[in-house]
């Protein structure tokens, strides 16, 4: 039926058809751009991001918990 199909589509990936599965590793980036993921957090859930801001914290190194450089530079006070 056609509701089977639409829950099928969703649950293999939300964000693929049929006609994107062909050219999917190009149009990635610019279909994914502006939406939003949930990420799996452990038992407490899922954590909603943002794609883009996914990906550009996956082609940077370092993550949110190491210091900024800047607050690296000041000694901490003792």
């Amino acid at each position: 039926t056609e509701m089977s199909k639409l829950l099928d589509k969703e649950t293999l990936n939300p964000f693929l058809t049929r006609d994107q599965d062909i050219s999917f590793e190009n149009n990635l980036l610019r279909s994914l751009k502006g939406r939003h993921a949930y990420i799996k957090k452990g038992s407490s859930g899922y954590a909603r991001r943002n794609i883009t801001a996914l990906l550009n914290k996956s082609r940077s190194p370092g993550s949110r918990n190491t210091p900024s450089p800047r607050s690296r530079k000041t000694p901490s006070p003792r």
